[in-house]
């Protein structure tokens, strides 16, 4: 029987989002036969804590961008970083497993951020193709905004742009 965390059957799975890249969630990461099925060599967390030394498999390269699940968190300004990590491991071929808590928000808009520069997709588009991969995924509100503002700057971080400058400014106020 399929593990259910927020009424979401599957979550704990892992599903292939385009070629090498993988969504899921952190219970995936615990399934050694289905990485080294699908040739998972980097993992990727986005999550608020790493994963632990008692967890990790010695062939896998492990990556790690904190955030929390919050209206507050910027993604925005780590996707060049994700996109270096995902891509790296894309052009090598080999496996990537990209995953936050459930696979549902936070990785979630990594691989939307990486499929919009990789496949020139609008956040509309490479949000549709993720979830037509993974059904459940659902980026919380503040993250589709950075998505669409990434996809405004043409898929990199551009200084120049006001509504980024403004995103920047709205980052470091106290709340």
């Amino acid at each position: 029987m399929a593990q259910i965390l927020y009424g979401i059957p599957g979550y704990e799975e892992m599903n292939q989002i385009w070629g090498t890249v993988y969504l899921g969630s952190y219970e995936a990461t615990k399934n050694l036969p289905k990485l080294q099925k699908h040739n998972i060599q980097t993992i990727l967390t986005v999550m608020h804590t790493e994963i632990s030394a008692a967890d990790r498999h010695p062939t896998v390269k492990y990556h790690y961008i904190p955030a929390h699940d919050l209206e507050t968190q910027d993604l925005l300004t780590r996707f060049p970083e994700a996109f270096a990590i995902i891509d790296a491991a894309v052009t090598a071929k080999t496996g990537i497993l990209v995953h936050c808590a459930a696979g549902i928000s936070r990785s979630a808009t990594i691989v939307i951020s990486y499929l919009m520069k990789k496949l020139g997709l609008t956040a509309a588009a490479a949000h549709d193709l993720c979830q037509r991969q993974r059904t459940i995924i659902g980026p919380n509100d503040s993250f589709l905004d950075q998505l669409n503002l990434y996809g405004q700057m043409g898929c990199r971080l551009d200084s120049n742009h006001l509504p980024y400058q403004q995103y920047l400014l709205n980052l470091n106020q106290p709340n």
